[in-house]
């Protein structure tokens, strides 16, 4: 019988040496728990930024899926910017980080005399990155091929992606804007934010109150049509500026005050069918580099046998 006690004494004795780690762990566990919670609370609680705001917050464990902390979760928020996070989090994941976006130039006829006997197509394949001066760069790599003439189209490929350029849940009213430009494979941007489909509104005052500034928009594009209803006041009154654009055109309505003697403002908006965008800047860059079309500019399909003429490459997704 003693032996037996003493043997599970040991026993016993062994068990609680192994747990020790265990319950080190889990307390170590809840003790971080609860500082995340504190942690959480007090910027809820105490943060200048978030004073008059609604946050619903969740947190979780990556691991179990736990809840380690939550406040209003269950409250009806836009989740805006922070899809960004996803978003690019799935891209990372699913394309990695070195993956690049190519544009091709692409031909379906024979280069004689000068001369393209076929169609030329751009196909995009969701290049963000594409600004007016990459198609100036394929235009003078084309006109390097000797295409001078193209007899047939000119024509942009969209079809790397679907047709569908909204989201189900964006709000109409935010088709305008520069967070709701058109989701396409082939597209441009402005500029080096890359805020694809999208053109900037360059707004100068006039020198006198009263009479309307001049608006530029940038890049140049044939497809957009601006309704200047803008007005320069004194120059100690406000800036005040709207940008809307009608659904299912380019008319873009600007409207609003500018005081005399400020600075160009700028505004972006989002336009309707990017890829057409992206095609008249094509066009553009051809016909800068002294390059005639002979036939129709559109978008649509390439045909499977086609031969590469030139191609674009885009900065790492990392980038």
């Amino acid at each position: 019988m003693k032996t037996y006690v003493k043997r599970l004494s040991a026993v016993i004795l062994l068990l609680i040496i192994a747990a020790v780690p265990y319950i080190d762990d889990a307390a170590k566990a809840a003790e971080q728990k609860n500082t995340l919670q504190k942690e959480l609370e007090h910027i809820l609680d105490e943060e200048p930024a978030l004073k008059g705001a609604s946050a619903g917050v969740s947190v979780r464990s990556a691991k179990t899926g736990e809840v380690l902390f939550s406040s209003r979760e269950d409250m009806r928020l836009r989740p805006a910017s922070l899809m960004k996070l996803l978003t690019a989090s799935a891209a990372l994941s699913v394309l990695g980080e070195d993956y690049t976006f190519k544009t091709e130039v692409r031909a379906d006829g024979a280069v004689k005399g000068k001369q393209l006997r076929g169609n030329l197509y751009l196909r995009g394949k969701g290049d963000p990155t594409l600004l007016a001066s990459d198609f100036e760069k394929m235009a003078k790599q084309v006109k390097a091929r000797g295409i001078h003439v193209i007899k047939g189209d000119l024509v942009g490929d969209d079809s790397w992606y679907d047709d569908t350029r909204y989201s189900v849940d964006l709000p109409w009213s935010d088709e305008g804007q520069y967070y709701g430009a058109q989701v396409s494979a082939l597209t441009a941007s402005p500029n080096e934010d890359y805020d694809t489909g999208t053109v900037i509104a360059e707004i100068s005052p006039a020198k006198q109150p009263g009479k309307k500034p001049r608006i530029s928009i940038s890049p140049h594009t044939d497809i957009v049509c601006v309704k200047n209803e803008v007005k320069t006041v004194a120059s100690d009154e406000k800036k005040d500026l709207t940008v809307e654009r009608e659904h299912g055109g380019n008319v873009i309505t600007i409207k609003g005050t500018i005081p005399a003697g400020s600075a160009q403002a700028r505004e972006w908006a989002a336009v309707w069918d990017p890829s057409s965008y992206a095609l008249d800047l094509w066009k553009q860059a051809l016909t800068k580099q002294g390059i005639t079309v002979k036939g129709k500019i559109r978008t649509g399909r390439m045909p499977h046998r086609t031969q590469l003429v030139t191609s674009r490459t885009s900065m790492p997704l990392s980038e």
